[in-house]
């Protein structure tokens, strides 16, 4: 969600959930410096993410 002045502005998810996987955290963090870039926000916050399964997909989400 995009929030000006505490007003609520915009909001939007990133699915990836059809895209291999060997690109879809380079693709994932991608969007990301994306709309950092375009909204220019003061503050991100990601919310908590779910439990993983596997390591190395946790250690993924880490390096974001």
């Amino acid at each position: 969600a995009v929030f000006n002045d505490g007003g609520y502005c915009a909001h939007g998810a990133i699915d990836l959930h059809r895209m291999k996987s060997d690109v879809r955290f380079d693709k994932m963090c991608e969007l990301i410096r994306g709309k950092i870039d375009e909204v220019h926000p003061d503050l991100v916050i990601i919310e908590d993410v779910m439990l993983m399964r596997s390591p190395q997909a946790m250690k993924l989400l880490a390096q974001i």
